[in-house]
């Protein structure tokens, strides 16, 4: 059985994109381009509504320029 994702930390990491999507003045389609998904990928995790893969975690890293250690050294989980 599958068990449901933390909602509070589903948002703490949409907090974290945003910010960091904002940060770069990216819309959410530059980002989806990026980390090679789509924009409604990116407006559902924004949302909290997306449970994230860790290849997706991996690539929006990689997108704002950093590792998944480096992309959560900034986040206040």
């Amino acid at each position: 059985m599958k068990k449901a994702p933390n909602k509070k930390f589903l948002m703490q990491i949409a907090r974290e994109v945003c910010n960091r999507r904002h940060d770069k003045g990216w819309t959410q389609e530059q980002l989806a381009e990026r980390a090679d998904c789509c924009r409604n990928t990116i407006s559902f995790i924004e949302q909290g509504r997306n449970d994230l893969s860790a290849d997706l975690l991996y690539r929006l890293a990689k997108a704002f320029g950093t590792d998944i250690p480096g992309f959560f050294g900034t986040a206040k989980f």
